[in-house]
C-alpha cells in the first residue's frame, strides 16, 4: 500500500495549484503530464506477480506471439501480436497497455474539467478504476476506448463513436453494451426518466432468471458465474458480496446526489449555462442512472458488474462537474469533505477487510 498512499499524496500536493487557481491552464497542462507520468510508470513497470490475472497474461504473451489458440478476443490477441514485433519481454505488454489506460483517463479528466481536476484524480485512485487496472487489465483498455470515444458521443460524431467501442469490443466482447451510450444524450432529465428507471429495475428483479438466460445466450463464456451455478461460492460469499453491496450503495448515494444537484442547483442556472454543459451534464448522471441499474442486478450476478465499469468509469468527472455547480461555496466545500472523507474509508475498510480485492494491496516492481 505505500505505492498507493505515495501516488494519493503526490495527487494532493501537486494539486494544490489547481485547488487554489483552477483556470491556471498551463499548470493544469503541467501537473496533468505529472499524473500520467506517475499512473504510466507504476503500472507500466509492475511485477506480473502481484495479482493472478497479471500472470495470466504475462505467461500468455509467448503463446499468442506463436499463434497459439487463446480464449481472448482477436483484438486482444492482435495486440499481442504487434507488440511482439519489437520485444519478446512479456513485460511489453504491460507498458502499451499503461500507456493507452493513463492517457484515456488523463485526457477525458483534462479535456472535460477545468474546475478540481485534482479531485477527479483523488476519485480515480480511490473509488474509480484505478485497482482494477492492476488485474483486470483486458477489460481496462476496453474502458479506456470507451472513455476516448465519449467526445464522440457529445460532438454527435457516430462513425468514429462506434469505431471506438467495435475496437474496444475485440479486447473485452462485454463493451457492446456501450453503444446505447450513443443515445444518452437526447435522454431528458425528469421525473419520468426515474420512474422508467424503477420500472426497468423492477422488471429485472421480477424475472431475474429469464434476463440471465437471455445475457448468458449471448455471452455464453459468462454463463458458470449466475448465482444458480455458482450460489455459495466465494463470488457470492466471503469478501466479494459486501464489497458488492458497498459498490451499490455507492451507486445509489452518486445518483441521487446527481437528482438532487440537478434540480437545486444546475436548474437555477440553466439559462447561464451553454447548451453544451447542460447536454453533458445530462450524460454523465445517465451514466450514472445506468451504472446503478446494473448494479442493482449485479448483486444476484456478479459478473454482470464488469459491465458496470463502462459507465462508472465517468463518475471522476461526473462527481467534479455536479460540485462546481453547486451554488453556495460552504456546502461546495462541505461535499468535498464528505467525499473525501468516504472515499478514503472505503479504501482503508477494504485495506483491512478485504485486502485481496485492492489488487495493488502486494504492489512491486518487475525489477523487485
Amino acid at each position: 500500500m505505500i505505492m498507493f498512499y505515495t501516488l494519493l499524496s503526490c495527487c494532493l500536493l501537486f494539486g494544490l495549484p489547481n485547488m487554489l487557481h483552477a483556470t491556471n491552464r498551463e499548470y493544469n497542462k503541467f501537473y496533468m503530464f505529472l499524473i500520467f507520468s506517475f499512473l504510466f510508470v507504476v503500472l507500466a513497470f509492475k511485477s506480473p506477480f502481484i495479482t493472478v490475472d497479471s500472470m495470466n497474461y504475462y505467461n500468455a504473451f509467448h503463446s499468442i506471439v506463436a499463434g497459439a489458440g487463446s480464449y481472448m478476443e482477436f483484438g486482444y490477441l492482435w495486440f499481442n501480436k504487434f507488440l511482439g514485433l519489437f520485444s519478446d519481454n512479456p513485460q511489453i505488454v504491460f507498458v502499451a497497455s499503461s500507456f493507452i489506460i493513463s492517457f484515456a483517463v488523463v485526457h477525458l479528466i483534462y479535456n472535460h474539467l477545468d474546475k478540481y481536476m485534482w479531485l477527479a484524480i483523488f476519485l480515480y485512485l480511490t473509488i474509480g478504476l484505478f485497482s482494477y487496472s492492476f488485474n483486470m487489465m483486458r477489460q481496462i483498455l476496453a474502458v479506456s476506448f470507451c472513455m476516448l470515444s465519449y467526445n464522440f458521443i457529445l460532438k454527435r460524431n457516430f462513425w468514429p463513436f462506434i469505431l471506438l467501442v467495435l475496437l474496444a469490443t475485440s479486447f473485452h466482447s462485454s463493451a457492446i453494451c456501450f453503444v446505447i451510450a450513443y443515445w444518452f444524450p437526447k435522454i431528458k432529465i425528469k421525473m419520468k426518466t426515474l420512474v422508467v428507471f424503477l420500472l426497468i429495475l423492477a422488471i429485472i428483479l421480477l424475472f431475474f432468471h429469464q434476463v440471465s438466460d437471455l445475457i448468458f445466450k449471448i455471452f455464453p463464456q459468462y454463463a458458470l458465474y449466475t448465482e444458480r451455478e455458482i450460489a455459495g461460492r466465494l463470488q457470492f460469499g466471503g469478501e466479494a458480496r459486501p464489497a458488492a453491496i458497498a459498490r451499490f450503495l455507492m451507486n445509489v448515494t452518486i445518483l441521487v446526489f446527481s437528482l438532487v444537484v440537478w434540480e437545486k442547483d444546475i436548474s437555477i442556472k440553466k439559462n447561464s449555462l451553454e447548451p453544451s454543459e447542460i447536454i453533458e451534464l445530462r450524460t454523465l448522471i445517465m451514466f450514472a442512472f445506468c451504472s446503478t441499474l446494473i448494479m442493482s442486478y449485479a448483486l444476484r450476478a456478479i459478473v454482470i458488474e464488469r459491465v458496470m465499469y463502462y459507465f462508472w468509469a465517468f463518475n471522476i468527472i461526473l462527481l467534479p462537474k455536479l460540485i462546481s455547480h453547486i451554488i453556495k461555496k460552504e456546502v461546495r466545500i462541505m461535499v468535498i469533505l464528505v467525499l473525501m472523507f468516504c472515499a478514503l474509508a472505503y479504501i482503508i475498510t477494504m485495506q483491512f477487510a478485504a485486502p485481496r480485492l485492492l489488487y495493488f494491496y502486494n504492489y512491486a516492481f518487475c525489477w523487485q
